[in-house]
């Protein structure tokens, strides 16, 4: 098969399709500033820097799907909290204090797109934008209502308020959703990205019922993502918790991609997904973030690869990523591992010996 573009490459699996090879793409936020060589917070507040970085691990370890960013305080930042930066590049900035304290904070939610970490960013993804042309694509970001109420207050404070005062936190869902048109509308107007990248981190057992989601996850969810499909951006979600409701997202959610821990806690494996939902939706994960990545060697990495095509790589409509973030000390030889077992074992079509079921 002719080689083709990252973008066409990607496409191609958005569409359920065989590309010329399985697609790769790291959530490679946090771990940029080693890539850059700069201090954590030159990383976030420095656009230029950002940037560079994004471009090292495109060139470095051949990716297809480029994104920025650094941990939640930046975008936290812009809707009223407070940010601590680490010395040195190892330590993402954190949310030293909530913008929502309590009841009456919820209502006064204001958005500055001003502020450094979104700023850089933004500038970041316009200058790879500018960089890459259309060859490469780029993923903005934006984190589902519920998860980002945990962001901009305390978790602990989210937690009373769903079972003391679950009016006010329907308040407090509905002004994040009605600020997220302005702040989806920047990064569109500005980044034009290829795709959103949908973080739905609460959205699992371990910390929410499924009645608790139904109400307080599902309806605020769909509204963003509603308004997203509106603009025609395709949408990604993922979602690292131990035991997503998965299958609630996939058939309630207009989405593309669904990306998960699957080398994790979650029943839901790879081949479950491709069974059921891949006819649906382009399936990406198969890497594990906190095992072979974090603390394998690069033959483990391969050995993940090639147990991931296997799973998932039928037909297309597969892109192989990590359950979540790439932890800023993983090894980048590991990183280095993954472009040549996808070209080893990921081009279409694919081998007898990959693609038959055990």
């Amino acid at each position: 098969m002719k080689k083709m573009t990252s973008k066409e490459r990607f496409m191609r699996a958005l569409r359920h399709q065989e590309p010329d090879r399985v697609p790769v793409f790291l959530m490679a936020m946090s771990i940029g500033a080693k890539e850059a060589d700069v201090s954590m917070e030159e990383y976030t507040t420095n656009g230029e820097a950002q940037a560079r970085a994004q471009l090292n691990i495109l060139r470095r370890y051949k990716v297809d799907l480029l994104g920025g960013g650094c941990g939640v305080a930046y975008r936290a930042e812009a809707f009223g909290t407070k940010t601590l930066y680490y010395e040195g590049n190892k330590e993402p900035p954190v949310i030293i204090e909530p913008a929502a304290k309590q009841a009456e904070d919820w209502g006064k939610l204001k958005l500055d797109m001003k502020k450094p970490g979104i700023s850089a960013y933004i500038q970041a993804m316009k200058i790879i934008r500018n960089e890459v042309g259309g060859e490469v694509p780029i993923a903005a970001e934006v984190v589902q209502p519920i998860t980002f109420a945990t962001h901009v207050a305390h978790l602990i404070y989210v937690m009373k308020l769903i079972k003391k005062d679950p009016a006010l936190l329907h308040k407090g869902l509905s002004r994040i959703v009605e600020l997220y048109n302005e702040y989806i509308n920047t990064l569109i107007d500005e980044i034009k990205p290829d795709i959103f990248v949908f973080h739905c981190n609460r959205a699992s057992s371990e910390l929410l019922t499924k009645d608790q989601f139904s109400e307080f996850g599902i309806p605020y969810d769909i509204k963003t993502l509603e308004y997203l499909t509106a603009r025609k951006v395709p949408i990604w979600i993922v979602n690292n918790g131990g035991y997503p409701y998965l299958e609630m997202m996939v058939e309630n959610y207009p989405v593309d991609v669904v990306n998960w821990w699957d080398r994790g806690t979650s029943p839901m494996k790879l081949r479950d997904m491709k069974e059921k939902y891949g006819h649906k939706v382009c399936l990406a994960g198969g890497l594990n973030q906190t095992a072979e990545l974090f603390d394998g060697k690069p033959e483990d990495v391969e050995a993940s690869a090639k147990d991931a095509i296997e799973q998932a790589g039928r037909g297309g409509g597969f892109i192989l990523s990590a359950g979540y973030e790439i932890s800023t000390i993983c090894p980048p030889e590991n990183l280095a591992a993954i472009s040549p077992a996808v070209e080893k074992y990921g081009k279409y079509p694919l081998a007898s010996s990959v693609t038959a079921k055990p």
